[in-house]
């Protein structure tokens, strides 16, 4: 009976929607799930005694060791967001709840973690946030160039381009630049005699 129930816990652990890792002080992955697997785009057995900050962008470490530290001095879970980085790079946005548990045999400490992957989300939120914000311009600007100019540089900080045009078609059938910023003088000169003809 208790080794069936302890292969009842495995299939939940196993299967459970969310990412699921135990690790040790030091941060080395010592339990983790499918759901963890598919998260971090890595097999099981690749992920167990790596260190989980390998998955952990260097501008977030500070951030997830805080979250550790948190975990550790707390009899409650512990809920944060943070950014960690795939096998193949790519960043994703996560919830991540934890609890310190205790090593039954050893009785050192352990961090008990779940994630649950909110890039989406994230991003959802992003647009939702532009588009608030250029709404919110469309009822200030008083000028069509103003506009033309606030709705440019609020899409440059929301994107990081460095350089962001925008062009409108004249009577002449030309598509000069209405406002830009972040090219080179001679580039617009160039570009400003570009025509639909």
């Amino acid at each position: 009976a208790l080794e069936e129930a302890r292969d009842r816990f495995a299939d939940l652990y196993d299967f459970a929607p969310l990412a699921l890792f135990t690790l040790d002080q030091d941060g080395e992955v010592l339990e983790a799930n499918l759901a963890a697997d598919s998260l971090l785009g890595l097999e099981r057995r690749s992920l167990i005694h790596q260190k989980f900050s390998y998955f952990i962008p260097a501008e977030a470490q500070g951030t997830f060791c805080q979250f550790c530290r948190q975990v550790l001095h707390s009899e409650t879970k512990q809920t944060g967001e943070l950014t960690l980085k795939s096998a193949n790079g790519s960043l994703l946005t996560v919830r991540v709840e934890g609890i310190a548990a205790q090593d039954p045999t050893t009785h050192k400490a352990q961090y008990r973690l779940s994630f649950s992957d909110i890039t989406d989300l994230k991003a959802a939120e992003r647009r939702r946030d532009l588009t608030n914000a250029l709404s919110a311009l469309f009822a200030q600007k008083t000028s069509a160039k103003g506009y033309l100019h606030s709705v440019m540089e609020l899409v440059r900080q929301w994107s990081g381009a460095q350089a962001l045009g925008i062009r409108l078609v004249n009577d002449r059938q030309e598509m000069p630049y209405e406002a830009c910023v972040g090219f080179e003088p001679g580039f617009i000169e160039l570009e400003n005699h570009l025509s639909l003809q």
